[in-house]
Formats: C-alpha cells, sequence, structure tokens
C-alpha cells in the first residue's frame, strides 16, 4: 500500500516571483519553496510545504499549480492591504513562508526518497537534483525591467 501511495505524491520546487504592491511600496517577492503534488480520487492537490498554511486542487496537476499559485497570490496581496509599510508586510511574508506542517514536510521528504529510488517517474517534469533550501526573499524594489523574469514552472525533486 506504501509503494502505492508514493507513486501519486510527487515532491515538488517552484520558484515564484511577483511585484506587489503595498501602502507606498512595492515589494519583490521570490520564493524558492517545496510543494507536495498528490492525486486524489477527486483531482491532484497541491499541499504547501513551504509556506506550509496552504493547499489548493486541481482537474490537473498543472490545474493544480495554477490554483496554489493564485492563492498565494491572493494571501501576498492580503498582507499588502494590511502592511502599514513595508518593514511590516516583510515581517509578515517571512513568517508566512516559514511556516511549515511537519507532516507534509516528511511526506514530501519521503516522496523524494521515492523519486530517487526510481520508484517515482515524472516525465514531464525537469528533474532537480541539487539540494535546494527553501528561500524567500522580500525586497523594496526600485522598478525596473530587470526586475521581469519567466519562471520554468515546478521540478520534481530528486
Amino acid at each position: 500500500m506504501a509503494e502505492q501511495t508514493s507513486q501519486q505524491r510527487y515532491p515538488l520546487l517552484y520558484g515564484f516571483r511577483e511585484v506587489i504592491i503595498g501602502k507606498g511600496f512595492a515589494a519583490g517577492v521570490h520564493f524558492n519553496g517545496r510543494v507536495l503534488a498528490e492525486q486524489e480520487p477527486e483531482g491532484w492537490w497541491i499541499y504547501g510545504v513551504n509556506p506550509g498554511a496552504i493547499a489548493e486542487s486541481g482537474a490537473t496537476v498543472w490545474d493544480a499549480v495554477r490554483n496554489f499559485r493564485v492563492r498565494l497570490n491572493t494571501v501576498l496581496f492580503d498582507y499588502a492591504a494590511e502592511a502599514p509599510n513595508f518593514d511590516s508586510f516583510k515581517a509578515q511574508v517571512s513568517r508566512f513562508f516559514q511556516e511549515s506542517d511537519s507532516e507534509t514536510k516528511e511526506e514530501w521528504n519521503e516522496a523524494r526518497k521515492a523519486v530517487r529510488a526510481g520508484k517515482v517517474e515524472a516525465p514531464d517534469l525537469r528533474k532537480v537534483t541539487d539540494e535546494c533550501p527553501p528561500v524567500a526573499m522580500i525586497t523594496l524594489l526600485k522598478l525596473a525591467p530587470n526586475e521581469n523574469v519567466v519562471e520554468k514552472g515546478p521540478a520534481i525533486a530528486a
């Protein structure tokens, strides 16, 4: 039974970069995080590891990733609307990113072990073998074209 579950779980690494407008500031938010993708009977779920406070679903894994991204944006927009200044926003977002559910984190680690053992294949995803520690960078932006970045999408952690 455990092998069947691990075949339906994918440890994903994602990059997220967004410009968020707050009260008198523009912030560059850049996350390198971890999510666990899991196929359920009703579709796919994406469970956040970093940040661990959100989950989203979709008919396909890509729908679920897209919905997760929308939810993440919504959370950041809410923080920006509430924060009186950039420093407050940065502190709130940093705390949010560090929140992690220990059970989901362990499931992510187990899924990664299954990928490394060759028990899980994901031909539509590029494999990343580097150790990629989760990172949140929140900076006060001086708006310039070099802030524009094309994301590569999620990758499977191997």
